[in-house]
C-alpha cells in the first residue's frame, strides 16, 4: 500500500512531485511498477486534500535520457504514467556509470514548481550513485552544488532496486 507521512500533523495543501527515474536495465522490472504505483499515490493524496501535480524526468547516461522529455508538472497522473509505462523503449543495456545528483539536480532547476507548493523528488535508481566520466565513485555535480539547488525547497526520497540501503556513494564528496 502507499501511505504518505509529512512532518508535520497537517498535509501541505499543495504539493508537487517529481519521479526522477534511471532506466537503466537493471530497472527495467521496476518501470511498470512505478507506472503502476503512481495512481495509488495520486489517490492518497486526493484522499487527504492535498493539491498535488505530477512530474517525470527519466536519466541515464544523459539528463535527460536520451530521446525523452520531461513530463512537466500535471494534475492529471495520464502523462506520467505514459511516460514510466513507455520508458522500457529507452532503456539502456550497457551498464555504464551514472550519476542522480545531475539528475536531481537538473529537476530542481528545470521543472516549473509552483509557489508554495511542498517540492518532492521521488528518486529511483538502480544502485548508489557514481560518476560517469571518471568511474571513481564520485560526483561531477558536487553534492554542495546540488545542496544548494534544494536547501528547503525540496524533500528528496530515494526507492532503489540494488540491496545497498545507501543513496550516495561518498556522501560528503565536495
Amino acid at each position: 500500500p502507499v501511505t504518505c507521512a509529512f512532518p508535520s500533523a497537517e498535509a501541505p495543501a499543495r504539493v508537487d512531485v517529481v519521479l526522477v527515474v534511471d532506466v537503466r536495465s537493471s530497472m527495467l522490472g521496476w518501470l511498470s511498477v512505478l507506472a503502476e504505483q503512481l495512481p495509488l499515490l495520486a489517490a492518497t493524496l486526493d484522499e487527504g486534500h492535498v493539491d498535488a501535480m505530477y512530474g517525470v524526468l527519466l536519466y541515464s547516461d544523459e539528463v535527460p535520457a536520451g530521446g525523452t522529455s520531461p513530463v512537466p508538472l500535471a494534475k492529471e497522473t495520464s502523462q506520467a504514467e505514459a511516460a514510466l509505462a513507455g520508458a522500457a523503449a529507452f532503456v539502456t543495456t550497457s551498464d555504464l556509470p551514472e550519476n542522480g545528483l545531475e539528475a536531481v539536480a537538473w529537476a530542481a532547476s528545470g521543472f516549473t514548481w509552483r509557489a508554495g507548493a511542498q517540492r518532492v523528488m521521488i528518486l529511483a535508481q538502480e544502485d548508489v550513485m557514481h560518476d560517469p566520466v571518471d568511474n571513481s565513485g564520485k560526483s561531477s555535480t558536487p553534492v554542495t552544488d546540488v545542496l544548494a539547488l534544494v536547501h528547503r525547497e525540496v524533500a528528496i526520497h530515494t526507492i532503489t532496486s540494488s540491496q545497498n540501503t545507501e543513496a550516495f556513494e561518498d556522501p560528503v564528496h565536495p
